[in-house]
């Protein structure tokens, strides 16, 4: 829902309303637990925030794109059920929303992520752009609102200036209120913050985050390899993930077209990631 159903609809808006259905439908008892069988079935337990949402912010752009509100009106009961779970994430104290699991299905004990957070931010926004569209304004601006204060939310807590090198407050990657994480998840990466229009590439907070992955204080941020983009413990390599975020930014928009135009990939086909020493595809399975 949040990687392959733009390009989707992108190309074939039937079929991405058929991908669509079978998220609201068949998957959407589990929505949000890490990983289910064909049928909804989980798999894998752990709950993770971006999965919630991702039906909801797919469900949005379809809508917007195609105007397709008789579909909307047939899945009513299932934007209500999905906005019902995300709320049920909220934590009054903190003010942010709950995961157990990060994007790259690691346990978390820091359970506010800013990515995740961020993500829901865009999530409340569109639910009530879509509950509009249902004509049900009042839920939709109860969204609006909700939206409006977890950005306060995360730009109160979410910002630290402890991180070893920086010259003033820069994203956490996830705090529990008091301990922040100075780090990275690529599949989650903060270089996403503003594809999401949560905040510009040239605000100083994102330029001194950017700075900061891209440094030698970042174990994991490759700057001096050839083909090196910020990855993170469980990727240690340059990943796909890291080098589409690239490819949105201004800066670093280069170096992300040079290891995608570096790699044979696997055969031709984009992989998980590549070395960041020699653009070589990445095999082996990281330690944990």
């Amino acid at each position: 829902m949040l990687w392959s159903f733009p390009g989707l609809l992108d190309v074939d808006a039937s079929l991405a309303r058929e991908a669509l259905e079978y998220a609201l439908t068949t998957q959407l008892r589990n929505t949000g637990i890490h990983s289910r069988f064909i049928d909804g079935v989980v798999l894998e337990d752990g709950f993770q925030l971006d999965e919630a949402v991702a039906p909801i912010i797919a469900a949005a752009e379809y809508v917007k794109r195609t105007s397709d509100d008789a579909f909307l009106e047939s899945h009513r009961a299932a934007i209500v059920t999905l906005r019902d779970r995300l709320l049920d994430r909220f934590d009054p104290e903190s003010g942010f929303y709950i995961t157990l699991q990060d994007s790259q299905d690691e346990y978390q004990k820091r359970p506010f992520l800013t990515y995740d957070n961020v993500l829901t931010w865009r999530a409340l926004l569109d639910l009530s752009a879509l509950f509009d569209r249902l004509k049900d304004t009042a839920s939709a601006r109860e969204l609006t609102q909700r939206a409006a204060v977890l950005r306060n939310t995360i730009m109160k807590g979410s910002l630290s200036d402890q991180a070893p090198g920086t010259a003033g407050p820069i994203f956490v990657c996830a705090t529990d209120g008091k301990n922040p994480l100075f780090a990275d998840v690529p599949p989650g990466s903060l270089m996403k913050l503003p594809a999401l229009g949560f905040i510009s590439e040239d605000d100083p907070v994102f330029i001194r985050t950017y700075e900061w992955l891209h440094s030698e204080n970042y174990k994991y941020s490759y700057s001096n390899r050839p083909d090196g983009l910020p990855g993170s413990y469980r990727l240690p390599f340059t990943t796909s993930w890291t080098i589409a975020d690239h490819l949105a930014l201004t800066r670093g928009r280069e170096q992300a077209l040079k290891v995608l135009r570096s790699s044979a990939w696997d055969g031709g086909i984009v992989s998980e990631g590549v070395d960041p020493n020699s653009a070589v595809m990445d095999y082996a399975e990281p330690a944990h």
